[in-house]
């Protein structure tokens, strides 16, 4: 993760690679190098590890990891429908911590604007923010997507977006960041 945070994916996926050389059960291990591939925009490789990893014992009981990297590759070939279904996927299972919730349903949320379905869109960004208002206070990026979606669709965005802050304000702590509603000063 050091050179990912580094941006240096060369090294990120040289010593992944050395890691599931020693380690080839280690699903972890696949899906990260598949998001590295992604990263470079190098589709078939992510493809491969996904594959990869589907063939790990562990994949049987973290079909969540499986589904949300099959829809990472289904966003990046451009393929909105798949890319939900997958999304969807992951919220149907019973046995979901609500961090994982919350990243599928802003990726869904995402994928209904990359479809064109901006209502959809909103429904879900609000789903989240309404129900889990902790996460979404911590979720710099799913205020920003929600001010953003209001922007494009209604006349009372200031209305919302003040209503939105005071959901989230109670649960944000002191990094919380109130541009990312872009509420005037």
């Amino acid at each position: 993760s050091v050179f990912m945070l580094m941006k240096d994916y060369v090294s990120a996926s040289a010593r992944l690679q050395l890691l599931v050389e020693l380690y080839p059960d280690a699903i972890d291990l696949w899906v990260a190098l598949a998001r590295v591939a992604l990263q470079v925009g190098h589709v078939e490789a992510a493809e491969q590890c996904v594959r990869q990893a589907e063939h790990c014992p562990a994949a049987t009981y973290r079909k969540d990891i499986i589904l949300a990297h099959r829809a990472y590759l289904a966003i990046a070939r451009g393929d909105n429908d798949a890319a939900s279904q997958a999304l969807l996927g992951i919220l149907a299972q019973a046995k979901l911590d609500l961090k994982r919730k919350s990243i599928a349903i802003h990726n869904l949320g995402i994928c209904q604007l990359y479809s064109g379905n901006v209502g959809q869109a909103i429904s879900y960004l609000e789903s989240m923010a309404i129900d889990t208002p902790d996460l979404a206070a911590m979720s710099h990026e799913l205020l920003f997507n929600l001010a953003t979606l209001y922007d494009l669709t209604d006349k009372s965005t200031q209305r919302k977006c003040r209503i939105l802050a005071q959901v989230v304000a109670p649960w944000a702590g002191d990094n919380f960041d109130p541009e990312c509603l872009k509420l005037p000063a």
